[in-house]
């Protein structure tokens, strides 16, 4: 068994045992039960590509809170920088009909350079796999090696990330 195998079972393990404890960690930071679950895939996944090794499981669960604490932080900033916007208006907005093919071209090209700069390649990938190419969630989790859970919580991500990004910068 592989070092990176090894380092993954560990972690995961890890997660498995503590999920209660950073669940309520990142509940104490922000206001819902999806966020704190988001905050806590978010510290797994930080984690998960991480160099570090902790040398022991106390050592791996400080390390856990930690990044829910970080993720934690990040969101709050995120959510200070960019102002709320209802769903309901986002998708109104972004489900207009264009009136022109180069205004289609336009906003393809927007949320393209939106998608390029603010998502990581494995989301892009995730995304791109679901939305433009049509896999279902199972596959998705299969190829990546990932829960089916947190498959449709990265693509539900990325929507809102390129939602906000777009009204914020090109609301008219």
């Amino acid at each position: 068994m592989g070092y990176r195998h090894m380092k993954k079972e560990f972690l995961t393990t890890v997660f498995i045992r503590a999920r209660e404890r950073l669940l309520r960690r990142a509940a104490a930071i922000v206001d819902s039960d999806a966020e704190a679950q988001d905050l806590v895939q978010e510290a797994f996944c930080r984690l998960w590509s991480s160099p570090r090794q902790p040398g022991d499981e106390s050592a791996a669960e400080a390390l856990a809170l930690t990044a829910v604490r970080n993720a934690g932080i990040d969101a709050l900033r995120s959510r200070a920088r960019h102002r709320e916007t209802p769903v309901e208006d986002a998708e109104a907005e972004l489900g207009e009909e264009p009136s022109s093919d180069s205004e289609a071209d336009e906003t393809f090209s927007r949320v393209s350079h939106i998608i390029d700069l603010s998502v990581s390649p494995r989301d892009r990938d995730i995304f791109f796999r679901r939305e433009r190419d049509g896999w279902e969630y199972s596959e998705i989790a299969g190829h990546f090696s990932i829960s089916e859970s947190n498959a449709r919580q990265i693509v539900a991500r990325t929507r809102r990330t390129v939602r906000d990004t777009y009204l914020k910068l090109y609301r008219r």
